[in-house]
C-alpha cells in the first residue's frame, strides 16, 4: 500500500468559492493509503510547494495528490516540486477541481462531491502505480498501412514518397482492379508482383495481399 499526501489547493477563491475545500480534505483523509490530508490557498506558491515537501519528508510519501487546477498548467510544477524532495515524479497525480468542478458548477453542495469523486479516482490510481524513469528509445523509421481503399493506397503512397520503408496489408476481392481504378493514387499500379498473398479466406476478401 502507498503512503499518499493529498493536498486540496483553493486557488484563491476559484475553486474555494465553489468547493469546500475543508470537507473535501477531510473526506480523502479516509481513503485507501492516504496518510496525510490538507488544504491550502495556493498550492502553487513557494509555501506551498514547500509544505508539499516538507510532509514527504515528514510522513515518508510515496505518493502525491494534488487536488487543483488542470494538470497543464501546473503538474510539471508539482512533479519538480515532489522529486526535489526525493519522490519520484511519475507518483504525482493531478485531479483536476477547478476545471471540472468549480469553473462549471454554481450549486457548492455538487461541485464538492465531485471534487471528491475525482480526487478519489486520482488516489485509487495512485495506489496502483509504479514509479518510472524517463529513457529515450530509438525510432525504426517504417509503417504498415492496412487497408487497400482509396485512403489505405493514398497514404501507402504518400509513405513510399517520404522515403520510409512501408508496407501495407490489403484485404480485397479483386485488388488488381481496384487499384486500376484509381491510377492517380499508387505510382506503381502495373506492378504487381509487388505484391505477395498473406492469406485467404476471409468473410469480406478473397485474399490478403502484402505489398513488399
Amino acid at each position: 500500500m502507498q503512503r499518499i499526501g493529498v493536498f486540496v489547493c483553493w486557488c484563491g477563491s476559484n475553486i474555494a468559492a465553489t468547493v469546500d475545500v475543508e470537507r473535501v480534505s477531510q473526506a480523502l483523509s479516509k481513503e485507501p493509503g492516504v496518510v496525510f490530508s490538507t488544504n491550502y490557498q495556493y498550492m502553487c506558491s513557494q509555501t506551498g510547494q514547500q509544505m508539499i515537501q516538507d510532509k514527504i519528508h515528514e510522513y515518508g510519501l510515496t505518493g502525491v495528490v494534488i487536488c487543483s487546477c488542470s494538470p497543464r498548467m501546473h503538474e510539471q510544477t508539482f512533479r519538480k516540486t515532489c522529486e526535489k524532495a526525493g519522490l519520484n515524479p511519475y507518483m504525482v497525480e493531478i485531479a483536476n477541481i477547478r476545471e471540472q468542478c468549480s469553473w462549471i458548477h454554481k450549486d457548492k453542495a455538487v461541485g464538492t462531491e465531485k471534487a471528491i469523486i475525482l480526487a478519489k479516482a486520482a488516489i485509487a490510481k495512485l495506489n496502483l502505480n509504479a514509479p518510472l524513469q524517463a529513457g529515450e528509445s530509438k525510432v525504426v523509421k517504417r509503417a504498415l498501412v492496412i487497408g487497400g481503399g482509396i485512403a489505405g493506397i493514398r497514404q501507402w503512397r504518400g509513405e513510399f514518397a517520404g522515403g520510409s520503408p512501408v508496407k501495407a496489408a490489403v484485404l480485397a476481392q479483386n485488388l488488381p482492379q481496384q487499384i486500376a481504378s484509381v491510377p492517380a493514387a499508387l505510382p506503381f499500379r502495373g506492378n504487381f508482383q509487388r505484391f505477395k498473398i498473406i492469406g485467404t479466406g476471409n468473410a469480406i476478401a478473397d485474399a490478403a495481399f502484402l505489398f513488399i
